[in-house]
């Protein structure tokens, strides 16, 4: 039973990127065509028009960021990928890629490495999705101030990232929701980022669990398996 249900799932997993295929390509070129338009000198004096085209290109761009999202939704992480990786490079990464973002408002970003090492076997561009995935929501939810912190230590066989903010947390009705495809709660957004960053999470042997404080503000723990467990 378990084997045809992996059977079933596997072509579902097909149909789906067959048909996101057949669904990207046209709209690629459609985006395309449409940006070309946008440039034309014709249009610039037609502010109606204009208007209209821009709507056509927002909608084609939130489209294809679907369309990627579904494909990243169900795309497990390549064993051919993963290395040994140093989690807190990862973490130094993301902090300097997070500078532009802080740059014009006053939300402070705190950052805590566990000062030994921390090696997983992981794709390092899927652990920094992850990460960035995280702060960029709680960048979002805390608005132009707040705080908002990474952290990362060593439990047992575990390495643990937190990543913590001092926005006005998740309601508790939406918490075991929001790991969920599609569910969001951005009048701008797909849906997926939490979905896909739970996915990468468990395909690298880990897991992710979110809290919410009485006092305020939201904590995202990720916890991978040490490199040093796995041998």
């Amino acid at each position: 039973r378990q084997l045809r249900f992996a059977e079933r799932h596997a072509d579902v997993g097909k149909a789906v990127s067959h048909v996101v295929h057949e669904i990207r390509n046209p709209l690629m070129l459609i985006g395309g065509f449409a940006r070309q338009l946008e440039r034309c000198r014709g249009i610039q004096g037609d502010t109606k028009n204009l208007k209209k085209l821009r709507i056509i290109i927002e909608e084609i761009q939130r489209l294809e960021e679907l369309l990627e999202g579904v494909l990243l939704l169900r795309k497990p992480a390549s064993a051919a990928k993963k290395r040994l990786l140093d989690i807190n490079e990862v973490i130094n990464e993301v902090s300097r890629l997070l500078e532009p973002r802080l740059a014009n408002r006053s939300a402070q970003l705190f950052v805590e490495p566990f000062p030994g090492s921390l090696e997983t076997h992981a794709d390092p561009d899927q652990i920094k999705q992850v990460l960035l995935n995280l702060l960029y929501n709680a960048l979002d939810a805390m608005g132009e101030s707040g705080t908002v912190g990474i952290k990362s230590l060593a439990t047992g066989s575990k390495a643990r990232i937190l990543i913590q903010d001092s926005g006005p947390g998740i309601p508790e009705e939406l918490r075991s929701r929001i790991f969920d495809p599609f569910f969001t709660t951005k009048a701008h957004g797909t849906g997926l980022g939490l979905a896909i960053s739970r996915n990468i999470v468990q395909d690298h042997g880990g897991t992710i669990e979110v809290e919410c404080p009485a006092e305020g503000g939201t904590t995202f723990t990720i916890e991978l398996p040490l490199a040093s467990s796995m041998k």
